[in-house]
C-alpha cells in the first residue's frame, strides 16, 4: 500500500504524503507568502480550510502569490 500520491502542483507532477491537506502541502512546499492565493482543480479554497481540505491522486494545487504595489 503506496503512503504517497501524485498531484500536480505548480504545474508539475510531484510526489507528496497520502492523505495531505492543503496546509501540509504549504508547509511541504515551503509557501511562506502572508498573501499565498491557493487553488485546488482549478476553484480559489478560503485559507479557513487549508487544515480541511485533502488532496487526492491527480489533483491539481496552484500557488498564487500575488505582487502588490504600483
Amino acid at each position: 500500500m503506496s503512503t504517497t500520491i501524485q498531484i500536480i502542483v505548480r504545474g508539475l507532477q510531484e510526489e507528496v504524503p497520502k492523505d495531505a491537506t492543503l496546509a501540509e502541502l504549504i508547509d511541504h512546499f515551503q509557501e511562506r507568502n502572508t498573501h499565498l492565493i491557493v487553488e485546488h482543480n482549478g476553484k480559489f479554497v478560503y485559507p479557513d480550510q487549508y487544515e480541511k481540505l485533502v488532496v487526492s491522486e491527480g489533483d491539481r494545487v496552484e500557488f498564487i502569490n500575488p505582487s502588490f504595489g504600483g
